[in-house]
């Protein structure tokens, strides 16, 4: 089995990504279009009244108002509504900007976007658990050993299995939020006009950070991760490294969890971490969590297995002293 070749899968999580990423771009510039054209008459309205009510304030107010004011305000309005409404400026540099930024950064830190990260680990480490089950020998009298290492080897594929599916299941989640932002994004810059909206603007970029952000540290962490590993188990051949492995992918995925806390603190943003994906996908696909139930019962039968095993052991030697 060491010449099995794994790098289909490391391929087909990219492509499913890479394909995700261009039809939320696609889907998100229609859906920003059409909401301008549907606001439009209601943006307008709400500029003429805001202009009006300016001038009363200005010819019936007691105080004193800069001309200078009102004319910065003409300008920001005109600057909106021809960035907003005018040409594909947002459409073609603001929703790529939002939904490719992380990866361009991560790019720039590890040399690779999250996915080939991702799908660069999950490759290593089945390769590496490929390496670890060829190792694996079987023979009558080392029947609890053997029982270990294949127990030790299905927990540690599982681990491997569940580690990737999570950060993936966290990376669609930010490459999905970030496509609803920037659907929304044009009602969001239009409201940066308005003293009194301005802040619903300040939210919007906050979002759009908070997940560029998520994606730049996922990347950032996992390229982490794969270091540590690496340099503590070079080729996971003994059972002693499988261990070990196993061991730093627990940690590991307590240390994912805390990515998207550190994202949405930084970003003043909504913080991700209630989320775990485990909990989502075995709620919402009863295959996953049967799953996850029959490989504690397989922990559980192979302690049953190997006690039994021990006993078999002992009265066949037993009989063969008799003998």
């Amino acid at each position: 089995m060491a010449d099995l070749d794994f790098s289909g899968v490391g391929t087909a999580l990219d492509s499913l990504m890479s394909k995700l990423t261009d039809s939320i771009i696609s889907k998100a510039a229609g859906f920003n279009e059409k909401l301008l054209a549907a606001t439009s008459a209601f943006f307008a309205a709400a500029t003429v009244v805001y202009f009006i009510y300016k001038a009363i304030q200005m010819i019936y107010s007691d105080r004193h108002h800069d001309p200078m004011t009102f004319l910065k305000d003409i300008a920001i309005f005109a600057a909106l509504s021809a960035f907003t409404y005018g040409g594909s400026l947002y459409t073609q540099d603001i929703t790529q900007f939002v939904m490719y930024a992380g990866d361009d950064l991560a790019s720039a830190a590890v040399g690779s976007n999250s996915t080939s990260a991702l799908t660069a680990m999950l490759n290593q480490s089945l390769q590496s658990l490929m390496t670890y089950y060829d190792n694996i020998s079987f023979s009558i009298s080392s029947i609890p050993s053997f029982i270990m290492a294949i127990l030790v080897y299905v927990a540690a594929l599982a681990g491997v299995i569940i580690f990737v599916a999570e950060c993936f299941f966290y990376l669609i989640i930010a490459k999905f939020m970030a496509g609803l932002c920037v659907s929304v994004g044009g009602l969001f810059i239009c409201a940066l006009a308005f003293p009194p909206t301005r802040n619903m603007f300040s939210s919007w970029v906050a979002m759009s950070i908070n997940y560029i952000l998520l994606v730049l540290l996922m990347t950032l962490g996992l390229s982490l991760i794969v270091g540590i590993i690496t340099s503590n188990v070079s080729t996971m051949a003994t059972f002693s490294d499988c261990i070990i492995a196993l061991v730093t992918l627990l940690i590991a995925g307590k240390i994912v969890h805390q990515i998207p806390t550190l994202a949405g603190g930084l970003s003043n943003g909504i913080q991700l971490s209630a989320v775990r994906a485990g909990d989502v996908m075995s709620k919402s696909n009863p295959a996953i969590g049967m799953a996850q139930n029959t490989g504690k019962g397989i922990l559980a039968a192979g302690r049953g297995g190997m006690a039994v095993a021990s006993k078999v052991m002992s009265h066949i030697k037993g009989g063969i002293g008799k003998a």
